[in-house]
């Protein structure tokens, strides 16, 4: 009989020495007022006294996460206290009842809207250290190669530049006297007479003109005359 007294007394002592962290909670519902006295109670046990205590409909009422809430209401609205309990959910619609009930709540469903988790973020991927581009390398040009230069004609040359002889001239020698150029002939034509005298350094006949006919020595071409008057 001691042992029994001794362990009820132990029970007793265990209670009340509980820390003041330990949860409690009084709903009480009334002509549409509502006294709540909360203690480190999570939301959703609160809905679901609210349910039990209000004859009421609560969806998605376990679904709120958080931490445990400390809340004092004393005759207040219910729909003000509601506002409060439910800051943390996304949103939450109320359905008044068509028939008031003695006691109970003045909402006939409650819908709550769970707060959306935010989409998972992917880790990070390292930065990729690239290496930095090669510096250009400059083109060399070949200098064994020949310039392209456009093919012309003979006798021609290039815009604003000195024609090219055909054939190279020998430089004139001090006391010696300037050569004539002579053309060369065409095929088929007779071949000119060197040059007549008369001017200085002699003067080209014309090949492609009329040629003079050549008389033997002691022949007189007709028309012309023999010197002082004579026939």
């Amino acid at each position: 009989m001691k042992t029994i007294t001794g362990t009820l007394i132990s029970a007793a002592l265990v209670l009340t020495a509980l820390p003041a962290s330990a949860q409690e909670l009084t709903l009480t519902m009334q002509e549409g007022r509502v006294t709540l006295i909360a203690q480190n109670v999570p939301v959703s046990r609160i809905l679901a006294e609210w349910a039990r205590v209000g004859q009421a409909t609560v969806l998605n009422g376990e679904k709120l996460t958080g931490p445990p809430v400390t809340l004092h209401f004393e005759n207040q609205p219910e729909r003000e206290v509601l506002e409060v309990l439910l800051a943390s959910a996304s949103g939450y619609i109320v359905a008044p009842r068509s028939v008031a009930v003695a006691n109970g709540s003045a909402f006939d469903r409650i819908l709550i809207m769970p707060t959306s988790r935010p989409p998972a973020v992917s880790a990070a991927m390292p930065p990729q250290f690239n290496r930095p581009p090669a510096p250009p390398v400059p083109i060399q040009p070949d200098i064994d190669e020949e310039p392209n230069d456009p093919v012309l004609p003979p006798g021609m040359s290039p815009e604003n530049q000195p024609p090219i002889p055909e054939y190279p001239m020998a430089q004139p020698v001090p006391g010696m006297p300037t050569p004539i150029p002579t053309t060369q002939p065409r095929p088929g034509m007779p071949t000119a007479p060197p040059g007549v005298p008369g001017g200085p350094g002699g003067v080209q006949p014309n090949p492609y003109g009329p040629q003079p006919q050549l008389w033997p020595p002691g022949v007189r071409p007709p028309g012309v005359r023999p010197p002082g008057g004579g026939n």
